[in-house]
């Protein structure tokens, strides 16, 4: 059964990387959330709770130019029946009370493994305060440059371009390589990272710089 079987919630999702939140909203409706709206700007998130009623906001910490937790205050303040969970790779020594200061409801770092991630936003739809807090910066882990070893070449190349937003198709091409041989890095890098899916995967890349980040339009 699905650790949110019992938990019914409209659910807005907010963070600058298309790919994590597109992926995201994918993995909680799978797991019987309903999604209230994606979103990638602090804007658009304002939007779509101005136009519809929404149970609980899914927020990344940072956006280019913006901070996550002047949208936490803003959501709180203005619809405050509306839980808010905020979602971020740092690991900030008050960040968590930051958090919770600004009126979050909750706080999980993006390593945070999905089903987990059910898990906590289930909690905080039945009311409860969570705080799941990231790992430590993964570039002052001794184990970044293990992991970062573990990956050929051509599996950072397929990384970079998962994290790009690519898809299978798209990065075979890129590469000029069969999808078949793709499939098989991603599996790889599955395996070797310790996650079991490319939501996962590409959270770890981004949370812990295991390649370059994507370039991202400046904010006008």
């Amino acid at each position: 059964m699905s650790p949110t079987a019992t938990v019914t919630g409209a659910l807005l999702i907010c963070d600058d990387h298309r790919l994590f939140a597109d992926s995201l909203a994918m993995a909680l409706g799978g797991r019987g959330f309903e999604i209230a709206g994606t979103t990638y700007t602090s804007a658009d998130a304002l939007r779509v709770l101005g136009e519809r009623p929404v149970d609980a906001g899914i927020v990344d910490k940072c956006f280019p130019g913006a901070d996550g937790l002047d949208l936490v205050r803003t959501i709180v303040k203005t619809w405050p029946r509306t839980r808010v969970l905020v979602l971020s790779g740092l690991s900030e020594p008050d960040l968590q009370a930051r958090t919770l200061e600004a009126g979050a409801s909750g706080f999980a770092g993006k390593d945070v493994g999905i089903d987990r991630l059910a898990s906590i936003i289930g909690r905080i739809l039945r009311g409860e305060t969570v705080s799941s807090p990231s790992r430590a910066w993964y570039d002052r882990d001794p184990r970044a440059g293990e992991l970062k070893r573990l990956m050929t070449a051509r599996e950072r190349a397929v990384l970079e371009r998962l994290v790009q937003g690519k898809e299978t198709a798209a990065i075979a091409s890129d590469l000029g390589i069969s999808y078949t041989t793709t499939r098989t890095h991603i599996q790889n890098l599955l395996t070797k990272l310790g996650v079991h899916s490319k939501l996962e995967l590409v959270a770890m890349a981004i949370t812990y710089h295991l390649v370059a980040p994507p370039r991202r339009a400046p904010v006008r």
